[in-house]
């Protein structure tokens, strides 16, 4: 567990832990997608499918980008496990015709 003193004010070291730690809580088994330009991206975190459904999906969205974009929301707030972003992550671009690999190890 990472401690601070609450009345000393958070330096950038301490932000950088605090990032890692949420981060790792965040991750997930890696999926990788390859879109229409052929264009290969590993997505293996909340932060990282949240990104990639904002700045790289196709602009033709359907119902299940919605989900996954409110599963990565949900996954910040603490009310969704990483897993099920991963899951949402995975319909939302079969949705959109975007090649995935999603095999376990």
């Amino acid at each position: 567990m990472i401690t601070f003193d609450l009345g000393q004010p958070v330096r950038g070291t301490q932000i950088e832990l605090l990032r890692s730690n949420i981060m790792t809580r965040m991750a997930f088994e890696h999926v990788t997608i390859t879109d229409r330009m052929r264009r290969v991206r590993n997505v293996s975190c909340v932060e990282s499918a949240a990104e990639v459904l904002a700045k790289y999906w196709p602009k033709n969205c359907g119902e299940k980008y919605v989900t996954a974009q409110q599963a990565c929301l949900d996954a910040y707030a603490g009310r969704l496990d990483p897993l099920e972003v991963r899951n949402a992550f995975i319909e939302a671009a079969k949705e959109a015709s975007i090649y995935i690999d999603e095999r376990h190890r």
